[in-house]
């Protein structure tokens, strides 16, 4: 038994282990608190705070939150202290409750930080060089076209499913061009309509929608002319009756000159870029997975 015994004792595995173990008892001895461990426990250091307070202000640049860490009052402190012990605390309650697993909230947190994470690779975007801004430009010019505007009053009638809501119609368009009566002085006439009385500075897709296509058409056709004074026309027939209407303004659908956008296009060109290197870093995490297709329509 005792040969037994020695034999073992002279392995060099049994050595090995015997004053590993040893020393790993000393180390203990001399630094408990790093060997400590209590679920119960939330250890506050510097770098925890600096860490903490970092995700919280989005500070990116970790030398800069040191500096404003530093210069944090002692109530600013005990407060910073007092939030993360508060969210640590939460969190391993959580953790304790396996509330992590199989929950379609975390999965999709985890997703948008792993998204949000692939932006930290825009820096890898190139210079943008003013050849390629005009190649852009003119591949995507119809992406800049400012809509055609108008601004207008008009005098509505309702239709009467006769000629004689016309005929009133075109007797008071002799009364508003014979007094010359002004923009502003137009809902002294007529009768309430369903949406506005003035129409500023309005997109054809917003008349279309309140008076219909044929109405849109004839007042954005209408040029003003430069010379003489606007006039009332009409009458012009909607989907809910007759107008008289005053046209004080129509710009044309047009596209600015390369020099009028360039900051839009710079900016436009540079966030198409930015999305190919996220995708193109996206596409390499999923490299890294099969998709085993087990589906079968429930057949």
């Amino acid at each position: 038994m005792k040969a037994w015994i020695l034999k073992v004792i002279r392995e060099p595995i049994i050595q090995f282990v015997f004053i590993g173990s040893l020393l790993l008892c000393v180390d203990v001895l001399r630094n408990p608190d790093d060997y400590r461990v209590s679920n119960n426990e939330i250890i506050v250091t510097d770098a925890a705070l600096t860490n903490f307070m970092q995700q919280r202000a989005k500070i990116f640049n970790s030398e800069e939150a040191i500096e404003v860490y530093k210069q944090l009052t002692v109530d600013q402190k005990d407060k910073l202290k007092n939030d993360f012990f508060h969210q640590e605390a939460l969190y391993r309650e959580a953790l304790s409750n396996n509330f992590d697993k199989n929950d379609p909230i975390i999965k999709r947190r985890l997703v948008q930080k792993v998204d949000y994470l692939s932006q930290g690779f825009y820096d890898e975007v190139p210079v943008i060089q003013q050849e390629e801004l005009d190649r852009y430009f003119q591949s995507y010019k119809e992406n800049y076209r400012r809509p055609a505007l108008i601004t207008f009053t008009h005098v509505f009638l309702k239709s009467s499913g006769n000629n004689a809501s016309y005929s009133k119609a075109e007797l008071l368009l002799d009364e508003l061009n014979k007094n010359k009566v002004p923009f502003e002085q137009s809902g002294l006439f007529g009768e309430r309509f369903l949406y506005n009385r003035n129409y500023v500075n309005r997109e054809m897709s917003e008349i279309e929608s309140h008076f219909g296509d044929n109405f849109k058409n004839v007042i954005f056709s209408y040029d003003i002319p430069s010379s003489i004074e606007p006039s009332w026309l009409g009458p012009i027939e909607s989907k809910f009756g007759w107008h008289l209407v005053l046209v004080t303004k129509v710009s044309k659908a047009y596209i600015p000159d390369f020099e009028m956008i360039e900051s839009d296009i710079r900016s436009d060109l540079y966030r198409e870029r930015q999305f190919s290197v996220k995708m193109e870093k996206l596409n390499q995490i999923k490299s890294k997975f099969n998709l085993v297709d087990k589906t079968s329509n429930y057949d």
